[in-house]
């Protein structure tokens, strides 16, 4: 039972700083208000974490299995054909995109504010996206492609090109609410319509970029 508790503490601890980090970014949220947000005492926080930068370190360990195993879950619910899978990353993403407090990814996020030191943040985000592509070039090379990895990649920038129009729209959304006095402090999610829009032009993309690769096989 006290390592369940233990579990718990700790599981609270990096879904609050996930929320934060994302919504606020790395930089701007101070461990008070981590340890606010979670509901925890101060020092329950270094009893996991040896300081800020360890939770970040857990927080992004954290969010990479989570990401990982909803988009393993959204291609398995896809198609069943490999190309179908592949298509089946749009779905993932028309879920997350239109989840209330949408702020963009928390790897690139990472990447960006973690320019200079602080490697093993910067290699926690770049291995996130890395293991995104070997899953995509596993599809890929199940379908036949030309060249698995350069279709992983290109299908990848499609993703990334997606999740910042996504977010770029949820910018606007909250923007707007504020000058109306209707957003709240999470921000407003972009619509289902403007999230049909952006992934449209996407899967269009992708579509055709995976029928190229898989011509002539």
């Amino acid at each position: 039972m006290k390592n369940d508790q233990v579990s718990t503490k700790r599981d609270q601890l990096l879904d609050a700083a996930a929320r934060l980090f994302e919504r606020e970014g790395f930089h701007a949220v101070g461990i008070d208000r981590v340890v606010k947000e979670a509901g925890v005492a101060r020092m329950t926080l270094y009893n996991h974490f040896a300081g800020k930068h360890e939770l970040i370190e857990a927080v992004l360990e954290h969010r990479d299995g989570v990401v990982r195993e909803r988009f393993s879950t959204a291609l398995e619910r896809a198609a069943g054909d490999p190309r179908g899978q592949l298509l089946g990353v749009f779905d993932y993403l028309a879920d997350w995109f239109a989840t209330p407090g949408f702020a963009g990814c928390i790897f690139v996020k990472a990447a960006g504010e973690f320019t200079d030191g602080h490697e093993s943040i910067r290699e926690a985000a770049g291995a996130h996206k890395r293991r995104v592509a070997e899953s995509l070039a596993e599809l890929a090379r199940e379908a036949g492609a030309n060249d698995p990895d350069e279709l992983a990649c290109e299908l990848q920038l499609v993703i990334e090109g997606a999740t910042a129009q996504a977010q770029m729209t949820n910018c606007r959304a909250a923007t707007n609410g504020h000058a109306n006095g209707h957003a709240n402090g999470n921000g407003a999610a972009p619509t289902r319509a403007e999230v049909e829009t952006v992934l449209a032009r996407a899967r269009v993309i992708a579509e055709l970029l995976i029928d190229r690769s898989l011509a002539g096989r």
